[in-house]
């Protein structure tokens, strides 16, 4: 059934279309070891047929379940391509840019749910399985990606004669002295959670509160900061990954040791296997802590 509002195209797929549909397939498919930010520019580059070719994309030709993941990925694409003052209202966000990088963060009116968890590499159907731990079921509960579908169709059939006009074609430009200190907010990683504490009316003392703690492939902010750092060819950037892999701060240290893994350069990259693979080397079994009583979880997997 095709939704209403959408076309179904009736161009065959050309050497251009082709292009747009490769070069979006990191971001549409959450790979967890792209650039998104070039992934992105090389849709910018393209021009407003990127624009057009993801708008009446087969995806959001027909209806979806509320929670559909890939939908919510392939609407909140093509609402960023979108001029700002142009943008479809949409129950909810999935793709944000902070300080020009681009990264998965689901928003509700601008406040973001939870911090996901991916688990797998194999991305999930619907959106929900990123989030095992708490998260703001109000805002939760607002989303609905059949209702963004048909309002993105509904908006497009108003502005597909003159995409130019709708059109935002601004890049992404990371600047490498804005994101470094991104490097020391969390593990690119890993993912944690510790839940709040609650007042109890029982009168036995609460349980220690519960750390959990497990890999992740979610493309969180720190993790776009990584990638990008770490596949720049400017030599002063791979010296000071170099450095910072030896850094006081455990967080600072693992994610500049992470970031290193995406380098260019072959030989960087070997330096890096070694130094992982080696004894006590890798990533954390546990983030460092001062409570002596905590449940863990780790991941048997590594970088």
């Amino acid at each position: 059934m095709v939704g209403p509002g959408c076309t179904l195209p009736t161009e065959p797929m050309s050497a251009a279309r082709r292009e747009v549909a490769e070069t979006a397939r990191p971001i549409l498919e959450m790979d967890p070891d792209a650039v998104w930010a070039e992934c992105y520019n090389r849709l910018v580059a393209r021009g407003p047929a990127s624009l057009k070719y993801l708008a009446e994309h087969p995806t959001l030709q027909r209806t979806c379940a509320p929670d559909d993941l890939r939908v919510m990925l392939h609407v909140s694409l093509v609402r960023l391509l979108v001029h700002p003052a142009m943008r479809p209202k949409l129950s909810a966000n999935c793709l944000e840019t902070t300080l020009d990088l681009l990264y998965f963060d689901l928003k509700v009116a601008g406040r973001s749910i939870g911090a996901p968890r991916w688990a797998e590499r194999e991305l999930p159907t619907v959106w929900h399985e990123l989030y095992p731990a708490d998260l703001d079921h109000d805002l939760a509960d607002r989303i609905d990606t059949e209702a963004d579908r048909r309002a993105l169709c509904q908006w497009w059939q108003e502005h597909r004669d003159h995409p130019g006009l709708v059109w935002d074609g601004r890049r992404l430009t990371p600047r490498a002295e804005t994101v470094w200190d991104l490097l020391s907010r969390r593990y690119a990683d890993r993912w944690s959670y510790q839940p709040v504490a609650r007042a109890t009316r029982c009168a036995a003392p609460p349980p220690e509160a519960m750390l959990f703690w497990s890999a992740t492939y979610d493309y969180n902010l720190t993790r776009a900061a990584c990638v990008w750092l770490g596949s720049s060819s400017r030599p002063e950037i791979r010296d000071r990954l170099v450095t910072l892999g030896a850094h006081a701060s455990p967080v600072v240290a693992h994610n500049a040791l992470f970031a290193l893994h995406y380098a260019p350069d072959s030989r960087i990259r070997a330096l890096f296997e070694r130094y992982k693979n080696g004894p006590g080397q890798g990533p954390p079994e546990a983030p460092p802590q001062d409570e002596p009583s905590v449940l863990l979880i780790s991941s048997r997997d590594r970088w």
